[in-house]
């Protein structure tokens, strides 16, 4: 191929790649996914020997490498730099690209001695910059001396802008998530506080849900939601007396009613807060019965959703060695056996299988009072 229609097909092959990579990012906003497809396609397009990315503290004061390829890992503790130093301190303070062609004779930059132990020559370092907020640099590295050219650098600019575009939509995303958290949180400690016997309650339940869904290999994603509804799984309670919440006999069939309207209620109040919406069937559903004998609907085995099963069986454990108006609280061990007892009746038998794994394996770990036990 003549020189300047391979040249031509490299820009094309290259306008490619950034468009892919634009359409792959913008697909995600999981920062370590984001930090992984970018540094798969520049060891791809730019025929990079190693490629690391560094992103600045907190406090402005360092650059902490984020993610890396073709560097051991032995070298990444040492790969975090004051933000003004060395080539990639120089390209964050230009805010334009910068190479080094011979890295261990080049003079005007600090030397790494993991450079040489890893036979890196060549360097080209880009800023990631969005909307003039300097967010960290990329760098690429090559085996060969004087590989890098001008226009390299240019190219890596436009990967880097795409890279920077999605890290700071991955961040807000996931600060828009912590502030959610927070609120589901607030809620949940609103809950609290209109019942004396179930103070702490729905954290517990959160963490016993949470090892069943971990033991469960769910995703994240799903992970994180039932996480959510059992924060909230009790706010419909907000409506009921005290006076019910705290009888300490047996409730009428009135009260029992009562009672049984919190899942509905429940659900009710989180529907109106748009973003919690999936949380709604899995705090609905809570006290169903794998049997069909629970309420509100009646729903059986698979028709309840599975988060709602995992509640069921975390609610239950934590209410069960927790002290109540009308009761002493049980042993861990009288619990595990109530759940053995009514796995397949009350609740489902894998999901009361997973916990109890999960419990063996977490025993010395577990936020539950060590009375009565």
């Amino acid at each position: 191929m003549p020189p300047k229609k391979k040249h031509l097909q490299k820009k094309y092959n290259t306008l490619l790649a950034i468009y892919k990579i634009n359409q792959s990012l913008t697909s995600t906003l999981k920062t370590n996914k984001i930090l992984s497809e970018i540094i798969d396609t520049l060891i791809k397009e730019m025929d990079a020997d190693a490629v690391s990315i560094r992103l600045l503290s907190k406090d402005k004061k360092r650059l902490i490498l984020r993610a890396a390829k073709g560097i051991r890992k032995e070298h990444w503790h040492k790969h975090s730099i004051k933000s003004d130093n060395g080539i990639a301190g120089e390209v964050l303070a230009q805010g334009i690209p910068l190479t080094s062609n011979n890295i261990f004779k080049d003079k005007r930059y600090v030397y790494f001695p993991w450079l040489k132990k890893e036979k890196l020559h060549s360097l080209l370092c880009a800023p990631l910059v969005f909307k003039e907020k300097k967010i960290g640099v990329i760098s690429i590295y090559n085996k060969k001396s004087f590989f890098y050219k001008k226009e390299d650098g240019e190219i890596l600019l436009m990967f880097a802008t795409q890279a920077t575009i999605a890290l700071e939509n991955a961040r807000l995303f996931e600060e828009l998530q912590k502030s959610y958290l927070s609120a589901i949180k607030t809620l949940a400690a609103i809950i609290d506080l209109k019942d004396e016997y179930t103070r702490g309650h729905s954290e517990k339940v959160s963490y016993y849900a949470d090892l069943i869904a971990r033991k469960l290999r769910l995703p994240p994603i799903k992970r994180e939601m039932i996480r959510y509804a059992a924060f909230l799984h009790d706010i419909g309670k907000i409506g009921v007396e005290i006076a019910i919440l705290h009888k300490p006999g047996s409730l009428t069939p009135e009260e029992w009613k009562i009672i049984h309207q919190h899942p509905v209620n429940g659900s009710a109040i989180v529907r109106e807060l748009g973003f919690l919406k999936e949380l709604v069937p899995i705090i609905l559903y809570h006290h169903e019965r794998y049997d069909g004998k629970g309420y509100p609907e009646k729903k059986k085995n698979e028709e309840i959703p599975l988060g709602a099963r995992i509640l069921a069986v975390a609610d239950s454990f934590d209410a069960m060695i927790s002290k109540r108006a009308y009761r002493d609280a049980l042993s861990k061990k009288k619990a595990v056996e109530e759940l053995k007892c009514n796995r397949g009746t009350q609740f489902d038998p894998a999901i009361v299988d997973a916990f109890l794994a999960a419990l063996a394996q977490s025993k010395n770990k577990l936020p539950v009072p060590e009375e009565g036990c």
